[in-house]
């Protein structure tokens, strides 16, 4: 069975290292215009983020959660997602389900 088009390459990628390189199925991610949902075989489009929740669905199936700790931009393009960030952090499921506060000192 061919998977490849139910996958895509997502990088979040900050000044200091690239934070996440995986082949994902699905994301969620906080923009300025609110938030928006990637899948695989997406239109290509580029848009700005705002400090928010990342939600991102891996291959096996797993969820992970991040925080953007500041703004940034994300471009969906031959099914590949990147996200140029100055500072993510990883968030617990816990905290990803309640309110989070907008100091990620606080996670």
């Amino acid at each position: 069975m061919d998977l490849t088009g139910i996958f895509f390459n997502f990088q979040m990628i900050t000044p200091e290292s690239r934070f996440f390189d995986e082949k994902v199925s699905s994301i969620v991610i906080s923009g300025t215009e609110g938030f928006f949902g990637v899948l695989a075989n997406h239109v290509p489009f580029i848009a700005t983020t705002r400090p928010g929740k990342i939600a991102i669905k891996t291959i096996s199936g797993q969820e992970k959660f991040f925080y953007l700790t500041s703004e940034g931009f994300f471009k969906f393009s031959d099914n590949t997602a990147t996200l140029l960030i100055n500072s993510v952090n990883t968030v617990s499921p816990d905290n990803f389900a309640g309110n989070l506060r907008h100091n990620p000192q606080e996670l």
